[in-house]
Formats: structure tokens, sequence, C-alpha cells
């Protein structure tokens, strides 16, 4: 019986341990908690994992959204929405909308929603061309419109996709195709032109910088989300002069 509960508590402080070290790594969602400061306008990132920070170390300090809060203290509140593998598609296989996020970053009350998706809406299962992805995110984009009347909305093109270091061509990691990639960026400035949006080029704001990214050349590393958090800050600040 004594070895029993030993092994018990080992597998239970290993497991512990892993789950610790997920969330460390971005691999397990962190609950969003958050609790209204002040009169500080508060900031929605929304998105993929981009924008979640999935792969970065101590992602929870590391993710643009956090170092974009940083940059944009004591006026703004900025609070990390994004979810990993979401698509802005509700045909996608793992839509925006379907997630608790999604309500929660309506229930925020945000006085501005950043919009980042497209990098997932890539892969081969999501992607049904560019008139159904500019459909389906528009309508995304109206849901917010709807819901949040007053607040300002900045629509992110994806950041740029490099390719697979294995080949030049077709799918990189995780399926996200390069090439539909800047289809997609093209569709969003043609969207937002339609729909009299902001848009924020992230695409070619991060074109040709491969130090920007971690490995798989679709996130971004520490210093590549601290270079468009302060990019971000800088277009916030334009928005609301």
């Amino acid at each position: 019986m004594k070895t029993f509960y030993i092994i018990l508590a080992l597998l239970t402080g290993l497991g512990l341990v892993t789950l610790a070290v997920l969330a460390f790594w971005g691999f397990w969602f962190w609950p969003v908690v958050y609790r209204p400061r002040g009169d500080r306008k508060r900031v929605a990132c929304v998105g993929d994992s981009s924008v979640y920070g999935m792969f970065l170390p101590n992602w929870f300090r590391h993710a643009w959204p956090h170092r974009l809060g940083l940059l944009l203290r004591p006026r703004y509140q900025v609070i990390n929405f994004g979810q990993n593998k979401a698509t802005a598609m509700h045909s996608g296989v793992h839509p925006y909308r379907s997630y608790r996020k999604y309500r929660l970053s309506l229930e925020a009350q945000p006085d501005l929603v950043l919009l980042g998706f497209g990098t997932n809406d890539s892969k081969a299962e999501n992607w049904q061309g560019p008139a159904s992805f500019v459909e389906e995110y528009t309508s995304l984009i109206t849901a917010y419109r709807e819901a949040l009347p007053d607040a300002n909305i900045l629509i992110l093109t994806p950041p740029y996709a490099f390719p697979h270091p294995k080949r030049t061509e077709g799918p990189g990691f995780y399926g996200v195709q390069p090439a539909i990639v800047t289809e997609i960026r093209d569709a969003i400035i043609d969207m937002c032109g339609s729909l009299g949006l902001p848009v924020f080029d992230l695409y070619a704001y991060t074109e040709g910088r491969r130090d920007w990214f971690i490995f798989d050349g679709v996130h971004p590393n520490i210093p590549g989300a601290q270079r468009i958090a302060e990019a971000l800050a800088a277009e916030i600040d334009k928005l609301h002069k």
C-alpha cells in the first residue's frame, strides 16, 4: 500500500510539472483573468496563436499583447484574447467564435478591438478561396461591431509566413500555406477598404525579418513580439490623436 501511494505521489508530481511546462511555453491555455483598472481604456487583442504567444517562454510576459500593454499604460489596459488554432472563418476547423474567449472578449466591453487572423485560415482544411474568407471574416467583424457599437476596430493582416526550411514550395509548419497567407493579406486590405476600417499591415512589417520568428517561421519570438508591440503602440497613438 505504501508503494502505491509513493507511485501516486510521483505521478501527480509529474503531471503538475508537465502542466507547468506546457503553460510556460504557451501550449496550455491559461484562463483570461483581468480586472477593470480605473478609467483606463480597454484594448482587446483577438486572434490566433501569434496573438496568444504560442511557443514563447513565459508567454504571458512576452506575447506582444502584454508588451503592448506595458507600452500603452497607464492610458490603456490591454487584454490577450488570442486562441491557438483559431480561424476567422466560421467554417474552419477551429472557428474563433466557438471558443469561450470570443464571449469573454465581448464581455470585457473594450474600447478598441485588434483582430489578427489569417494564418490558420490558410491551411488546406480551412481555405475555400478569398471570396469565402472575406465573407466569413466580414461576418465576424460585423458581430463585434453590433455587440460593441462604441468600440474602435483595428484589423491586422497576418504576419509574414516563411517557407519550410526543407522546401521552397507547398505548406510550411502546421500546414500553413505561405502563398495563401499572401492572398489573405491582399484580401484583408481590400476588405478593410470596403468596410472603412483601419488596417495595420503586419505582413509587410514582418516580411524579410526571419530573425523575428522562432524555428517555424510562423510565430514571433521575443524580439519579434516586442517589435510588433512597438509598431502597434505607434499605430494606436495615431488612431487616437
